[in-house]
C-alpha cells in the first residue's frame, strides 16, 4: 500500500511538472519581447527590487516602453546607464545575460517623450521611444515587430509579462501570456486615471489559467498587448495589480512614433510632438546635414565677400565649431571651418579681419609692384646709356688707331 501511494505521488509530481514546462514560452516564439534596466543595482523600484520595465523591439535600433517614472525614480536617464535585453524568456535575480541562447543586450542613448509629457501625472502619457547605441543583431530569438497602424482592435487578446510563477518558490522572472478581455472604454468602467483619447482598459480573462503571481504587474509598465496577433497597445500600471488594467494604445500615439523613428523631434513639423532626452550631447548641424566632421569652406574673391553670403553661411546651429586656418593669395582668401568646439559667429568674425587684411595685403602688393618696375625701367636706362658710351668709346678708339697708322705710312713714305 504504501509503495502505491509513492507511485501516484511520484506520478503527480511528474504530471505538475510536465504542465509546468507546457506553460512555458519557448525561445523565439515572442523575439520582439524585451525588458529595460539600469545595471546600477542601487538603482530600486520602491519595495519592488531593482529597476525594470517590459519593452517591445520595433525595429532594429527602436524600441517602445513606458514612459520610465514612477514615484522613486524622476529623472536617472541619462545620469545612469540603460540597457536594453531582448530574446530573454526569464530574468534571474542578477540578470545575468545569457549570450550562449542569443540573448543581446544593448545601451540606450536616447529617449522620446510625448511633448505634452508630465511627470505628475506621467500615467497619462505614459510611453516612451528608445534608441540603442548599436542596432540589434537579427536572429531567430531576436526581431522586430512591425507596427500596423490600424484603429481596429480585435477580441482574441492577451499581454506578455515576466512574472514569477505562482508553484515555483523562486526570484526568477519568466515570460508568460495573460488573456484579457477588454471592456468599454470609459471612465465609468476604467477608473479615474483613464484617458478616452489615448487609452484602452481591459479585465482578465475568465477563461484564462493565470500562473503569474499575484505581483505580475510589477516592473511590466511598457509590455505589449496583442489582440488577434496585432500589436496595439503597451501596458500602463499606477494602481499595482487592480482591475482594470490601463493600456496606451499605439494607434494614438502614431505621429509620436514616426517623428521618434524619423528623429524629427527637434525639427518644426514635430517640435510640438516629442522631445528628446540624449546620453550625450548631440554634435549636430541643423538644417545643414554636415556632420561634426566635415569642413565648410568659404572662398573670398578678391577680397570680398558680402553680407548676403555671410548670413547664407552662420544660418545653420553649430553645437561645436573651432580650428580656422586661412590661406591668403593675391586676389583670393580661403578660410576653412573645422567642426569641433565654439560658434560660427566666432568664424564670420575672422573673416571680416580677413577681408580687411586681404585688402590692406592687396594695396601694399600694388604699391611693392609699381616701385619694383620703377627701379627696373631706371635700371635699364641707364644700362642702356652705359652700352651707348662704351660703343663710343670704341669707336673713337678705332678711329684713332687708323689715323695713327695712316700718318706713320705717310712718314715712312717720305723717308
Amino acid at each position: 500500500m504504501r509503495i502505491l501511494t509513492l507511485i501516484i505521488a511520484i506520478v503527480a509530481l511528474l504530471l505538475r511538472d510536465v504542465a509546468s514546462e507546457e506553460e512555458v514560452i519557448k525561445r523565439g516564439t515572442f523575439p520582439f519581447m524585451a525588458f529595460v534596466y539600469y545595471p546600477d543595482q542601487t538603482v530600486e523600484d520602491g519595495l519592488r527590487g531593482q529597476f525594470t520595465r517590459s519593452a517591445v523591439l520595433i525595429q532594429n535600433d527602436w524600441l517602445i516602453t513606458a514612459s520610465l517614472e514612477t514615484d522613486n525614480i524622476l529623472s536617472l536617464f541619462p545620469k545612469k546607464t540603460l540597457v536594453a535585453r531582448v530574446g530573454a524568456i526569464s530574468i534571474d535575480a542578477n540578470f545575468n545575460l545569457n549570450e550562449d541562447e542569443n540573448e543581446q543586450e544593448r545601451e540606450i542613448i536616447r529617449v522620446v517623450r510625448p511633448y505634452v509629457f508630465n511627470r505628475t501625472e506621467w500615467w497619462y502619457n505614459d510611453i516612451s521611444l528608445l534608441k540603442t547605441l548599436l542596432p540589434f543583431n537579427i536572429t531567430a530569438t531576436v526581431k522586430p515587430y512591425a507596427i500596423r497602424s490600424s484603429k481596429m482592435i480585435g477580441e482574441n487578446c492577451f499581454m506578455l509579462v515576466y512574472a514569477r510563477h505562482i508553484q515555483k518558490i523562486i526570484e526568477e522572472r519568466i515570460l508568460m501570456t495573460i488573456f484579457v478581455r477588454l471592456i468599454p472604454s470609459s471612465q465609468d468602467k476604467c477608473g479615474s486615471n483613464f484617458s478616452n483619447d489615448t487609452m484602452v482598459c481591459a479585465t482578465i480573462d475568465e477563461k484564462s489559467n493565470i500562473s503569474a503571481s499575484s505581483d505580475f504587474c510589477e516592473g511590466n509598465s511598457g509590455g505589449p498587448l496583442i489582440c488577434d496577433n496585432d500589436l496595439v497597445g503597451t501596458q500602463t500600471y499606477i494602481n499595482g495589480c487592480n482591475q482594470p488594467y490601463l493600456y496606451q494604445l499605439l494607434s494614438s500615439w502614431d505621429d509620436m512614433i514616426s517623428c521618434a523613428i524619423e528623429e524629427k523631434c527637434e525639427e518644426e513639423q514635430c517640435a510640438t510632438i516629442c522631445f528628446s532626452i540624449n546620453k550625450d550631447p548631440v554634435t549636430k548641424i541643423s538644417p545643414s546635414p554636415l556632420s561634426v566632421t566635415e569642413e565648410i569652406k568659404i572662398k573670398l574673391v578678391d577680397g570680398y565677400i558680402n553680407e548676403t553670403s555671410i548670413s547664407t553661411i552662420t544660418s545653420p546651429t553649430l553645437t561645436t565649431v573651432a580650428e580656422t586656418s586661412e590661406i591668403i593669395t593675391q586676389g583670393t582668401t580661403s578660410t576653412t571651418v573645422r567642426v569641433t568646439q565654439g560658434t560660427t559667429t566666432t568664424t564670420v568674425t575672422s573673416l571680416s579681419k580677413v577681408e580687411d587684411t586681404t585688402t590692406e595685403t592687396n594695396e601694399h602688393t600694388e604699391r611693392e609692384m609699381a616701385d619694383l618696375q620703377e627701379e627696373r625701367e631706371r635700371k635699364a636706362n641707364v644700362e642702356t646709356k652705359q652700352q651707348v658710351l662704351r660703343s663710343d668709346a670704341t669707336i673713337n678708339t678705332f678711329c684713332s688707331f687708323k689715323y695713327f697708322m695712316y700718318g706713320y705710312l705717310i712718314v715712312l713714305g717720305m723717308v
